[in-house]
């Protein structure tokens, strides 16, 4: 049994505006709400349930790893949701100063240093001569 609540994104498709408070209200009540995305007006790119268009919404929610798989189950219950889809969020660390300085840094170096531009031409004897040099 986890005890810690992870964040989830919770993404649901519903028939009406007044579905969507419904299936927020639904999410409500396994976890803490963080933030709530603004309900838009899409086309389905086909029919849902003989529905061609409704309201996508978002919800950012705190729930408890062992909720989530009843959370989904109501979601899918509901007959305000048409469809709907729980995302675990990737767990974002905070760096401390002590964690970037000892991180390894690429020293950048200016294109001028980096090569030189020479006024005369290689040629293809000369390009082999060097190549010769460095194998050597």
């Amino acid at each position: 049994m986890d005890t810690v609540s992870r964040e989830y994104e919770v993404a649901f498709l519903v028939r009406e505006e007044d579905g969507a408070s419904k299936v927020v209200a639904l999410i409500g009540k396994y976890g803490t709400i963080l933030s709530q995305g603004q309900l838009k007006r899409v086309a389905f790119a086909y029919p849902i349930e003989k529905t061609a268009a409704g309201y996508f919404g978002t919800v950012k929610v705190s729930v408890l790893p062992d909720a989530v798989v009843r959370l989904e189950k109501d979601l899918e219950t509901t007959s305000e949701a048409l469809r709907s889809l729980v995302l675990r969020l990737p767990v974002v660390k905070e760096s401390s100063v002590q964690d970037e300085q000892s991180k390894p840094r690429r020293a950048r170096l200016s294109r001028s240093e980096v090569s030189p531009k020479s006024s005369a031409t290689l040629t293809n004897e000369a390009l082999e001569k060097k190549i010769e040099e460095i194998l050597q």
